[in-house]
């Protein structure tokens, strides 16, 4: 799959169509690739999108949505969208060559969660379990009314360390355990 410009982090395999894959990388971007015929179909990135390497992603079990987390200390969410949909479902059946789409704007972000690198971020149903390097796993919701968007948060697990602990990753089964 040729596309990102520099290391690739984590990578991702969609929940309801085995043939899309997530990647992210230290270009700052998150890919959606069709594996079966090696096309990029879109580029999450941009102003709005990640500002520094993009270290961690999941998708949501519905396959509509995906996390991704990094070096910029932020947590945002990303909603595929119709069109998006659309292009998955060309690659895939019509097998047809397409132009990458490029989005910049992530349904949801924020960098109020955690104050450093947020290194491993996973969907546990609609919650979002994220950690940090400075040793804190957060449990949270993102949430959104009139004045904007905010988070809940659920619960917080702080491990003792005199050290900063990167790339540790979590992850959870199909029954989310």
């Amino acid at each position: 799959l040729i596309g990102h410009r520099n290391e690739i982090y984590e990578l991702s395999i969609s929940p309801i169509y085995y043939q899309i894959l997530l990647s992210s990388s230290k270009d700052c971007t998150v890919r959606l690739w069709n594996i079966e015929n090696a096309e990029q179909l879109v580029i999450f990135g941009g102003p709005d999108s990640h500002l520094a390497e993009v270290l961690s992603i999941d998708w949501h079990s519905s396959g509509k949505l995906f996390v991704s987390s990094g070096v910029d200390s932020s947590v945002k969410l990303y909603s595929i969208t119709p069109k998006m949909e659309e292009l998955i479902k060309k690659s895939i059946i019509n097998k047809e060559k397409v132009i990458p789409l490029i989005k910049n704007y992530p349904y949801y972000s924020s960098t109020d969660i955690h104050d450093n690198y947020v290194d491993c971020v996973r969907f546990n149903g609609n919650f979002i379990i994220s950690k940090s390097v400075e040793g804190v796993i957060k449990e949270w919701l993102p949430m959104f009314n009139k004045e904007g968007q905010y988070f809940y948060l659920i619960n917080t697990y702080i491990y003792s360390t005199k050290e900063k602990i990167y790339n540790i990753k979590f992850s959870f089964d199909s029954t989310e355990n």
